[in-house]
């Protein structure tokens, strides 16, 4: 209802965290899927350089991160750390995340 009354799809809070940066932390790949189809950008940065799909494989959303690589989201984009997404993954623990990340990052 709000996207049909014209909510804009890229509001972030204090931190520039948007809707999309929510979505795909909490693991909601339906909501990723529908803030992109009304125009979000799949690879925002927030305060801390993290995207979508950094947060997404931080929490082990394997079906997220499909879809935010599907949708065009950079693979080999860096947060504050130096961290990719893939890093970001194994660092937490999240190896069947990091190893598909890498799969698909290869030359």
């Amino acid at each position: 209802m709000l996207l049909v009354g014209g909510a804009n799809v890229e509001s972030a809070n204090a931190y520039r965290s948007t809707a999309m940066h929510q979505a795909a932390w909490n693991g909601y790949p339906d909501m990723c899927r529908l803030l992109l189809d009304w125009g979000a950008k799949v690879d925002p940065l927030d305060e801390w350089n993290e995207t979508p799909l950094n947060l997404a494989a931080w929490a082990g959303h394997l079906s997220v991160v499909k879809l935010l690589v599907e949708r065009g989201a950079d693979v080999r984009l860096k947060n504050d750390n130096g961290q990719t997404a893939s890093d970001v993954a194994r660092r937490e623990g999240k190896e069947d995340v990091a190893e598909w990340l890498d799969s698909v990052n290869r030359p």
